[in-house]
């Protein structure tokens, strides 16, 4: 199924899509899995992305034929829905000359998982809408070997392609268990085909897991880049939404004492700061903190913006 396909409108989006939060209900799109399930289609990056769209739309209920930025802009102001970044994605007015470009859009993503590979490159994986061969192979010719190729440089960068931003990217796409994958590297593609993923990242898994739990439509996971949470080895966070509302949550996993980290987790939440000097009490309520195994997971509800977790991810106030 696709996101924004019928009766969609191009129109200029504003950059506040990028890197923001989402909200809940768990699975939008047909036979969806989760974040968890998802880590198979991305290598072991130093930041994973996710966001079921179909599944934040319909927590607002939003028409299915509503413009694309209007949804777009929804979604980010009323849930701080994330939306894809690779190769620009996130700019809706870039999708038309996308599409001419590689067969596909981000008006057809539903729901999607991305991550960076270890030499830089983009990797986005959403679900395939069911012509995505036809479109694929009418703009980019066959595939060889299962893989359409985008850009002559295996991994580079073309400033003077003909297409402009949209077609300056690198691009290698195949289609693996339902999912239309695109990568700036061919050797990404054939990782993810090998089985080489952040599926096999236990940490991954079980943050992961512990979000998908909590519902959450948009997350974000990554390996700490500070030591703000002695003892964290993997940490992230995602949105939620429910009958009572737009929840927040903290996903963090210990290497070695977990209640410790819970004990250093609710600490900061409830009377540290950001490296800005703001109360993270002004920004979330904590409503409960809990401990399972080796994973520390912080709910709260959001006392400022919808997408204040991915910003403090982002600002790294919690690693």
């Amino acid at each position: 199924m696709t996101f924004f396909r019928a009766g969609a409108v191009i129109a200029p989006f504003l950059a506040v899509a990028l890197l923001a939060g989402c909200a809940s209900t768990g699975s939008g799109a047909s036979g969806s899995t989760g974040l968890a399930g998802e880590l198979a289609f991305v290598p072991a990056g130093d930041q994973i992305l996710y966001s079921d769209l179909e599944g934040a739309r319909a927590a607002l209920g939003l028409e299915s034929d509503a413009p694309a930025v209007e949804v777009l802009t929804e979604l980010d102001e009323e849930l701080g829905v994330i939306a894809p970044q690779s190769f620009d994605w996130w700019e809706i007015d870039l999708a038309e000359d996308v599409e001419g470009a590689i067969g596909v859009s981000v008006l057809d993503v539903g729901r999607f998982v991305e991550s960076r590979d270890a030499e830089g490159a983009d990797i986005l994986a959403f679900d395939a809408p069911d012509d995505a061969a036809a479109r694929l192979t009418k703009a980019l010719g066959d595939p060889v070997d299962g893989l359409w190729e985008h850009g002559e440089v295996d991994g580079g960068v073309d400033l003077s392609a003909e297409g402009g931003r949209a077609a300056i990217y690198s691009q290698r796409i195949a289609e693996i268990d339902g999912r239309l994958v695109i990568a700036g590297r061919s050797e990404t593609i054939g990782q993810i085909r090998d089985g080489e993923s952040a599926a096999n990242d236990e940490r991954a898994v079980a943050a992961a897991a512990a979000l998908d739990g909590r519902g959450v439509l948009s997350a974000m996971l990554f390996e700490p880049r500070n030591e703000v949470l002695p003892g964290a080895t993997y940490v992230g966070g995602g949105v939620s939404h429910g009958d009572d509302g737009v929840s927040v949550h903290f996903v963090a996993v210990a290497q070695g004492d977990a209640e410790a980290l819970a004990d250093a987790m609710r600490e900061l939440f409830e009377s540290g700061t950001t490296f800005r000097g703001t109360p993270f009490a002004d920004l979330v309520s904590v409503d409960e903190v809990t401990v399972s195994g080796d994973v520390v997971v912080v709910d709260a509800r959001p006392t400022a913006a919808a997408n204040v977790w991915s910003q403090m991810l982002l600002q790294g106030e919690l690693g």
